[in-house]
């Protein structure tokens, strides 16, 4: 038994009016009526078809506005001038920098924080002489004044470590309970724990208020 073509089952069903007969062709026979008939509603579904898919109106092309950056927009930004100012001015703020580590009056808790600045700017390779002739104050006593919270011996502790200088755990006993814990109270310091956490990561091996620090 042939099977019908499968195009013939997706067909709406349309009644024998709605669809248009040559009048030549009822004269024929009957089968030959029903095949023209079939023919018809083939013809007709695949037009519907194809205008149900087809989008009726297209979708407009976005109005971008033209980019600023130009070529010639780009070659006015290259001024030799200004590139001369700036390069005076970086030189200002450089000597700036160093006057204000090799200030004999400056606080230590400036100076310290001042060389962790410019240690976080990634800018340490163009003062490296200065800082050491800073920590140099610290290394020897001379500077020890206002360092006394948890956050500025922190710092001392790990910038003197952190370029080669010997300082004994034993500054942070001092913010230690009885059972060898840094006490509860400290947590509220945000700032100084972060800078205790810091300096914990310069711990020596045996060092155990280091190991504490670091838990």
């Amino acid at each position: 038994m042939a099977l019908a073509h499968p195009m013939l089952f997706c067909l709406p069903r349309l009644s024998p009016k709605q669809i248009m007969v040559p009048a030549k062709l009822e004269s024929q026979p009957p089968s030959l009526r029903s095949t023209c008939r079939i023919l018809g509603a083939v013809s007709s579904t695949t037009s519907q078809f194809s205008i149900s898919h087809h989008p009726k109106d297209e979708r407009p092309s976005v109005n971008y506005q033209p980019s600023i950056w130009s070529y010639d927009f780009l070659q006015s930004l290259n001024n030799d001038r200004a590139d001369i100012i700036y390069k005076e001015r970086a030189a200002k703020l450089e000597e700036e920098l160093r006057c204000g580590m090799n200030d004999e009056n400056a606080d230590p808790l400036n100076l310290l924080q001042l060389i962790d600045d410019i240690q976080r700017l990634g800018l340490e390779h163009r003062f490296e002489m200065d800082i050491d002739r800073a920590l140099a104050k610290f290394v020897c006593g001379v500077a020890t004044e206002n360092t006394i919270g948890l956050d500025a011996i922190a710092l001392r502790f790990r910038l003197l470590r952190q370029y080669g200088n010997d300082i004994s755990q034993d500054v942070f006993k001092g913010f230690m309970d009885g059972k060898g814990n840094f006490k509860e109270c400290l947590c509220e310091d945000v700032k100084a724990m972060l800078s205790l956490y810091e300096a914990s990561l310069l711990g020596f091996e045996g060092e155990d208020v280091m190991d504490e620090a670091l838990v």
